[in-house]
């Protein structure tokens, strides 16, 4: 698609507007929440890359999912199936990092969490899309079947 706009449909921009909307309360939330709990602790409960990290991913994840589940994740001109072999890989390689960082004591630096804490955060976000992958392309063959 190089020089070339994808282009969604009136529906599916609606529902990636919402989904952004949604993603938008998310991270107003997380970072009240950031911002809560450094006044408890009186210092920051993370490093910084790693709290930008955990505060950043979330409202992502769900704006990913949310555009996957609402069929509004590519435009209807530009279906492609997503490769399960590789979703698999990147779960299962965040999770060995994010393993790999436990088991060196990585993830706490001077009582702060550390950016390899993130990866099990990755590994969460990758099986979520991967799930909500696999349950949209099972509504659309059910939804496939009906008609």
């Amino acid at each position: 698609m190089s020089g070339e706009k994808r282009k969604y449909d009136e529906r599916q921009a609606l529902s990636r507007a919402r989904a952004g909307q949604m993603a938008f309360w998310i991270l107003a939330a997380m970072v009240s929440a950031n911002c809560l709990l450094r006044e408890i602790l009186g210092r920051p409960w993370a490093t910084p890359f790693a709290e930008e990290v955990i505060l950043i991913l979330p409202p992502l994840i769900a704006w990913r999912v949310r555009c996957i589940w609402t069929d509004a994740d590519a435009p209807l001109h530009d279906r492609q199936r997503r490769s399960l072999g590789l979703d698999i890989a990147k779960i299962v390689t965040s999770l060995l990092l994010g393993i790999q960082g436990i088991r060196r004591g990585l993830t706490a630096e001077n009582g702060m969490l550390t950016e390899e804490c993130a990866w099990l955060l990755f590994a969460l976000g990758f099986g979520a899309i991967l799930i909500a992958s696999a349950l949209r392309r099972r509504k659309d063959a059910r939804e496939e079947a009906e008609e």
